[in-house]
C-alpha cells in the first residue's frame, strides 16, 4: 500500500504530543490516504484479532490441563461470549492484547516455580518483557511475580528457595534487559535534542518543572535516555490519571471506587455474574468441608487457583483505587482469569461422579442464556448491557466512552442514509461544560471523521446548545455528556444536548448512535 504521512506535523511537536490535537495527525493519516479506510484497518484488526483467538487457546488449555476437559471447555465458552472480549478484539487497541501478555506470562511463571529450569527462566523473561512492552500496567507483574515467589516458598519448603530466587531474580534482568534493547534500537534514530526538547516541555508542565533542566541533561547519556524515556511513560501516566468522568448521568473528575463494581454489573452477561456466585458457594464448601490438616497442602494443591485469584484481586484493586473512571476495557487482563476460574470450579464440580446430570440441568441453562444474550446484541457488541439491569437504548444514562461508543457504528449510520435517503444529516461531535464553582465554560469534544467520510456529501456539522430542525445523529457519549449533571460542586455538567431529550430517537444504532428528526416549527 501507497501511504503517506500528513504534511502538516505541528501536533506532534513538543510539548503537543498526546494532547487533544494530536489527534488530528492520526486522523490526517487514516483518512488522507487513497488507499480506503476500511482496507488499511483491515490488516492491524486481524493482528489484534489472531491475538484474542490465540489467547482463547491458552485459556482453554492451562485450563484443560489443570481440570480437564469439561473444565477447559467451559473457560472457553465464557471467554468467547464474553461481550467485553467481542467488542475489543477487534479494536486496534492494547486492552485484550494486555490481558494475553498478563495471562501467558503468569502461566509461564507459575511453570517457572514448579520447574525453575533454565528453559523456563529464559522462556519467562522473554514472555515477560513482551507484556512489560505492550502496555505499562503490566509493570504491576513486577510486585505479582514477587508475591507467587515468597508464597511459593512458603507452601513448598521441598525446594531450594535460594535457587528459585535466583532464577526469578534472571526472569527480572533478563525482561529489563530486553525492555532496554528494544528501545535503543529506536533511540539510534532519535536524535538526542529532538528528546531533550520533548521532555523537557512535559516535565515543564507539571507541578515539577525544576526538574526539567535534570532530565534534559539525562537524556544526553546514551544508555539512561532509554530509563528516562520509560520512567517518563510511567510517571506521565500516573500525573495525568484523573479523568474526565460519567456514572449515571453525574459528571465528575477522577475516580470514585464504586465505578467499576458497577460496570462490571450491568456491562458483563447475567450468566458470568449468576456462575461467579456459584463458583464463589462451591469454593466456600469446599474450604468448609476440608480435612488436609495445614494450610500448606491446600495452597501448593490449588496453587495455579490461588495465582488467579490474587491476579484478580489485586489488579482490580489497583483499578478501583486509581483515578480513571473509563471503561470496562481497562479490566481485560482479569477476564481470562475469572473465565479460568469458573471454568475450573464449576467444570471440576460438574464432572465429579454423580453431579453430571445435576450439574447438566444447572449449567446448560445458563450457558444457553449466555449464548442468547450475546448473539442477540450482534454485531454491536460495545453497545450490550446486561438486560437484567437495564433497558435496551438507554445504557448511554449509565455509562459512556468505550463502555458504549468508540464511533464504531459510524459506517453503519451512512449505510442507515444511504438506505433511508436522507439529503442531509447534521451529526454532533463537541459539546460545552462547566463546574459549578467555576466561571465560565470549557469545549469538550468527542469527534470522529469516521462520520464525515462514510457520509459524505450527506455530512453536516451540528453545533451544541443550538436547538436544530432535520434529520440529526448523535454519538452515545455526547448524548450522555450534553445531559449530564455534577455530581458534587467539583464535578462538571451540561446541557448541551438537553433539548434532545424531549423527542423521541427516529432509530438508534447499536446502542450507540441516536437518530432523531425534528421537523420544522411553523
Amino acid at each position: 500500500m501507497d501511504l503517506r504521512l500528513p504534511r502538516d506535523l505541528s501536533s506532534l511537536a513538543p510539548g503537543k504530543f498526546g494532547k487533544g490535537e494530536a489527534f488530528n495527525f492520526s486522523s490526517d493519516f487514516l483518512y488522507g490516504q487513497s488507499v480506503p479506510v476500511d482496507t488499511l484497518l483491515f490488516y492491524p484488526r486481524m493482528v489484534v484479532i489472531v491475538l484474542a483467538l490465540f489467547l482463547a487457546y491458552l485459556v482453554f488449555a492451562w485450563t484443560r490441563r489443570l481440570w480437564g476437559d469439561r473444565a477447559g471447555l467451559l473457560a472457553l465458552f465464557l471467554y468467547c461470549t464474553s461481550p467485553t472480549i467481542l467488542a475489543h478484539a477487534p479494536f486496534v487497541t492494547l486492552d485484550v492484547v494486555s490481558a494475553l501478555g498478563a495471562f501467558a506470562s503468569t502461566w509461564s511463571f507459575v511453570r517457572l516455580l514448579t520447574d525453575p529450569s533454565s528453559k523456563n527462566t529464559r522462556r519467562t523473561g522473554f514472555v515477560l518483557a513482551l507484556s512489560s512492552l505492550v502496555k505499562f500496567n503490566l509493570v504491576a507483574l513486577y510486585p505479582f511475580f514477587m508475591l507467587l515467589t515468597a508464597m511459593w516458598i512458603f507452601v513448598d519448603p521441598r525446594h531450594d528457595a535460594m535457587r528459585l530466587i535466583r532464577r526469578v531474580a534472571h526472569v527480572f534482568l533478563l525482561s529489563i534487559v530486553l525492555i532496554v534493547l528494544y528501545y535503543q534500537v529506536h533511540f539510534f534514530f532519535w536524535p538526542v535534542e529532538d528528546q531533550a526538547k520533548e521532555i523537557g516541555a512535559l516535565v515543564a508542565e507539571t507541578t515539577h518543572a525544576s526538574y526539567a533542566p535534570t532530565m534534559t541533561w539525562l537524556c544526553s547519556i546514551p544508555v539512561v535516555r532509554v530509563l528516562v524515556q520509560i520512567f517518563m511513560g510511567i510517571a506521565l501516566r500516573l500525573y495525568h490519571s484523573e479523568s474526565f468522568s460519567y456514572l449515571h448521568g453525574e459528571g465528575y473528575f477522577g475516580g470514585i471506587f464504586w465505578f467499576w463494581p458497577t460496570a462490571f454489573i450491568i456491562k458483563e452477561t447475567p450468566c458470568l455474574q449468576v456462575m461467579l456466585l456459584a463458583c464463589a458457594a462451591v469454593l466456600v464448601v469446599k474450604t468448609v468441608r476440608r480435612k488436609r490438616t495445614g494450610i500448606n497442602g491446600s495452597l501448593r494443591e490449588n496453587f495455579p487457583l490461588v495465582t488467579s485469584l490474587c491476579w484478580i484481586v489485586g489488579y482490580t484493586f489497583i483499578a478501583v483505587s486509581s483515578s480513571n473512571n473509563d471503561g470496562l476495557r481497562h479490566l481485560a487482563p482479569v477476564f481470562p482469569f475469572v473465565h479460568m476460574v469458573v471454568g475450573g470450579v464449576l467444570g471440576r464440580w460438574w464432572s465429579a461422579t454423580g453431579r453430571r446430570t445435576v450439574g447438566s440441568l444447572l449449567l446448560l441453562p445458563l450457558l444457553a442464556l449466555q449464548l442468547y444474550s450475546v448473539a442477540a446484541t450482534y454485531p454491536h457488541f460495545l453497545g450490550y448491557f446486561n438486560e437484567w439491569w437495564i433497558r435496551p437504548g438507554t445504557g448511554y444514562r449509565y455509562l459512556a466512552l468505550s463502555n458504549l461508543d468508540l464511533h464504531q457504528e459510524a459506517k453503519r449510520l451512512g449505510q442507515w442514509a444511504d438506505e433511508n435517503r436522507i439529503e442531509r444529516l447534521k451529526v454532533a461531535s463537541d459539546f460545552y461544560f462547566s463546574v459549578p464553582d467555576r466561571p465560565g465554560r470549557v469545549r469538550g469534544f468527542w469527534y470522529s471523521r469516521a462520520y464525515q467520510y462514510y457520509l459524505g456529501a450527506r455530512y453536516e456539522y451540528l453545533p451544541p446548545d443550538r436547538p436544530a430542525t432535520g434529520w440529526i445523529a448523535i454519538p452515545a457519549t455526547l448524548l450522555a455528556y450534553g445531559t449530564a449533571i455534577p455530581r458534587d460542586q467539583d464535578g462538571w455538567g451540561s446541557d448541551s444536548f438537553r433539548w434532545l431529550l424531549y423527542h423521541r430517537p427516529a432509530a438508534v444504532i447499536g446502542n450507540a448512535t441516536f437518530i432523531y428528526y425534528i421537523p420544522d416549527v411553523q
